[in-house]
């Protein structure tokens, strides 16, 4: 899966990454069950104008790539993926199973350390 999950999704949108960024979303329209699918974002204005409590915004592998500055993947030896951030001067580097695990993990922190700008106030 080259995609967020969904916890990934809401952790994402916990902190305060714009829906915007997203090229996905998870919906529970189309069947009406308590699961979600996840659908391109095919909307012609490019971006899903509102999310309601069962849409939920879900980010591409390229679509997370794209908001992390700076940034170098590597494989390990060790068989894990590594992503490198660098900017001013902090350095951080970040090792998970899969490249998506650990693009996403990179996304968290660098919100958290404010290295994103996001939409809470």
């Amino acid at each position: 899966m080259n995609y967020t999950t969904i916890e990934q999704s809401k952790k994402l949108v916990e902190l305060g990454l714009s829906p915007d960024t997203a090229d996905m979303f998870y919906s529970r329209r189309p069947t009406g069950k308590s699961e979600y699918s996840v659908f391109p974002d095919f909307k012609p204005e490019g971006r899903l104008e509102v999310f309601t409590k069962v849409d939920l915004p879900c980010w591409s592998l390229d679509a997370m790539l794209n908001i992390i500055p700076n940034y170098q993947l590597q494989t390990q030896v060790n068989g894990k993926i590594g992503i490198l951030f660098g900017c001013k001067n902090e350095l951080k580097i970040i090792e998970a199973d899969t490249v998506i695990n650990t693009v996403f993990q990179m996304v968290v922190w660098l919100l958290e350390n404010g290295y994103i700008k996001t939409e809470k106030k």
